[in-house]
Order: structure tokens, then C-alpha cells, then sequence
């Protein structure tokens, strides 16, 4: 008996052992295999997004790409937009919208052989102080620089532009011509517009003749106070009638008065 319970206790031990054992290398194995799934769950978090985008739709996709070339293209048109705009500007001149500000000589004395022209508005009737020879810069005021700078004259101070006509009819060393005289312009002579309707034109308007081509009947001249148009031209006729309009500025002036000529200008 005493043999048969020895045995029986040592197989039991044995049993326990092999199940302690057993029950440490579960435990040792399942951790670690733990540890690993856990990995394996965060690694797979982390690539899902890129999984996701990378197995998005060709739909997708397209307007994806579309959307880049988009955003990629509106930028340089817009630039662009803006440089045609700015190109625009100096074409643009002819209008109120000018690069021109008050003061800046729209043509030179060397241009034409006279006196610098300025820029006055585009406003027929602003003023802005005064020089020697009148309001700047006002048409009076080139006219009456021009003559005395070349001794053609002094010519006297008007109120108004076309009281310039009547203002040196009889004086000494100046002559008169209706329109349409048998004397025609020449070089230097002042072209004298009458009164009439609108904004500035009941002042008249006074300007320089530089030139008379017969070819194409035109009457050329420089002026000041009209906007921009430094330079401008009229028709003429064979009987040296000057129509006020079409002008080749576009300009409506008022009717062509005649002209002065100064016994000094020899054209």
C-alpha cells in the first residue's frame, strides 16, 4: 500500500508539473502573439488612408486631376487678364481714361517748329492758375506764347477765344481773313473758331495752322485745350472754306471764324 500511494502521489506531480509547465508556455505564447496582432492592427490603420486613395474610382480621379489643372491653369489667366487690360490703357487715351495728367506736354516745340503744348483736361473750360500769356493752359495762352516767342506780335489778352478775331482787326502789323478768303492760311497763322453750343464752345476756340494739302483738301493745325488732340485737321475747299467738321480727331468745333495773319510771319 504504502508503494501504491508513493506512485500514485509521484504520477499526480508529474501531472501538475507537466500542466504548470503547459500553462507557462501558454502564457509566455500568448503574449507575444498579442503584442504582434496589436502591431499588425496599428500598421493596418496607418496604411488605410493610402490604401483608399490609391483604390479610388476613375471618376474620381478624373475630376481630381481636373481640379488640379484648374487650379494650376487660373492663375496665368488671370495674369494674363491683367496685362491685356494694362495694354489697353495708352489705346485707350483717346478717351477720358488718359496717361496724360494736368501739365505734360503733348507736343513738343521741335515737333512742329513752335512752342511745347500742354495738357489741360479734358475739360474744355478748366483753369489752373496763369502764365504771362494767359490762363494755363488754356488755347488763348499757346497762341499768344507762340506769337510772342516767334515776334509775330503781341497779341492783345481776350476774354473769351473767339473775340481774338475782332480784337486785331485794323491793328497794325496783323491782317484778318473771313473764311473762305481769296488770301489762304499759311504756316503760323491763327485759325478762329466762333462761338457756339455746349460745354466751351460759346468761348471759341483759337490754334495754329502748320499746314494746307490740296491733294486730299485738308487744313492741319496745333492747339491746346482739347484734351489729347495736339494736332488735329479740318476740310478745305479750292475757295479756302474750312468746314468745322468732320474733324480728324473727331472733335466738334465750333464754325471756322477765318484767320489772323501777322505781317512778320512769312509762313
Amino acid at each position: 500500500m504504502p508503494n501504491k500511494l508513493l506512485r500514485e502521489q509521484v504520477t499526480k506531480r508529474k501531472y501538475i508539473g507537466i500542466i504548470c509547465v503547459l500553462l507557462i508556455v501558454s502564457f509566455t505564447v500568448t503574449f507575444p502573439l498579442i503584442g504582434c496582432k496589436q502591431a499588425v492592427e496599428t500598421t493596418s490603420s496607418i496604411t488605410a488612408e493610402p490604401m483608399i486613395t490609391a483604390t479610388t474610382s476613375p471618376e474620381t480621379t478624373a475630376a481630381t486631376a481636373t481640379s488640379v489643372t484648374t487650379a494650376t491653369t487660373t492663375a496665368p489667366t488671370s495674369a494674363t487678364t491683367t496685362e491685356a487690360t494694362t495694354a489697353k490703357e495708352p489705346n485707350e487715351s483717346s478717351t477720358a481714361t488718359t496717361k496724360f495728367k494736368w501739365g505734360d506736354v503733348l507736343l513738343s516745340a521741335k515737333d512742329w517748329g513752335g512752342v511745347d503744348i500742354y495738357y489741360n483736361t479734358e475739360a474744355w473750360n478748366y483753369v489752373n492758375g496763369q502764365s504771362t500769356y494767359g490762363l494755363k493752359w488754356q488755347c488763348v495762352e499757346m497762341v499768344r506764347r507762340f506769337y510772342s516767342q516767334f515776334n509775330f506780335g503781341l497779341l492783345p489778352g481776350v476774354a473769351r477765344a473767339y473775340q481774338m478775331f475782332d480784337a486785331v482787326k485794323g491793328k497794325p502789323g496783323f491782317e484778318t481773313f473771313e473764311n473762305g478768303s481769296r488770301q489762304k492760311p499759311i504756316w503760323g497763322d491763327i485759325l478762329v473758331f466762333g462761338s457756339g453750343k455746349g460745354d466751351g464752345l460759346a468761348y471759341g476756340h483759337v490754334a495754329i495752322v502748320i499746314e494746307i494739302n490740296r491733294v486730299n483738301k485738308k487744313i492741319y493745325f496745333v492747339q491746346q485745350n482739347v484734351g489729347i488732340n495736339a494736332k488735329d485737321s479740318l476740310p478745305i475747299d479750292d475757295n479756302n472754306f474750312i468746314s468745322y467738321s468732320p474733324s480728324e480727331k473727331n472733335v466738334a468745333y465750333p464754325p471756322v471764324r477765318g484767320w489772323i495773319h501777322s505781317n512778320s510771319n512769312n509762313g
